[in-house]
């Protein structure tokens, strides 16, 4: 990369902005890895975006720079109960958007970002597709109100009905039902990825 395209990923008017200006972008891009549901073709071209925000900075600073970050250890998913499953995703996003927050570099961003799809496609893998109305106002960019959901988990938990094999009789309004299909809609356009 030259310094005339590393200007164009790092607006700077002399080397001393470069600390500031790294640091406002990388806050942007924290922001948006905190606010939008991860989908890989979303989140790889944020990615893409930062490997070259990182490559821009170096050649502007004229140094390499190199970080250790070790990856967040995420919270299993092997049960068959949805309240634990529900439960482990929101611990492992709620770890990996603190990390976000406190993440210094772009090299320490890329392995969050990474990690919050890889929760969300195991979250997601835990679910079953379902067969939903086309018309549904369920969308795969809005997450569902997680304290209705932990609700009403918590209720069919009670009811030992917190299963996978339970969501399918469930009414078109429950918070489990919906999440189920926005799951199913997840899943399907993670294949076209």
């Amino acid at each position: 990369m030259t310094r005339e395209e590393a200007l164009l990923y790092l607006p700077i008017s002399g080397i001393e902005e470069l600390d500031d200006v790294y640091d406002e972008i990388l806050h942007e891009f924290r922001t948006f890895f905190i606010s939008k549901v991860p989908t890989t073709s979303l989140f790889s071209s944020k990615i893409e975006r930062l490997n070259k925000m990182h490559l821009a900075y170096e050649v502007l600073a004229e140094e390499k720079i190199e970080a250790e970050f070790h990856e967040v250890e995420l919270l299993s998913f092997a049960t068959d109960n949805l309240f634990d499953l529900v439960i482990a995703y929101q611990q492992n996003q709620s770890n990996l958007k603190r990390e976000v927050m406190l993440s210094e570099s772009v090299l320490e961003l890329k392995i969050i970002a990474k990690q919050l799809i890889e929760n969300m496609k195991l979250y997601a893998l835990g679910w079953e597709d379902v067969s939903y109305d086309k018309n549904t106002e369920v969308k795969v960019s809005q997450s569902i109100d997680e304290v209705e959901l932990l609700v009403e988990l918590e209720r069919l938990h009670k009811e030992e009905r917190a299963v996978l094999s339970e969501v399918p009789k469930l009414n078109s309004d429950s918070y489990v039902y919906k999440e189920a299909i926005r799951l199913s809609l997840w899943r399907k356009l993670e294949r076209h990825v």
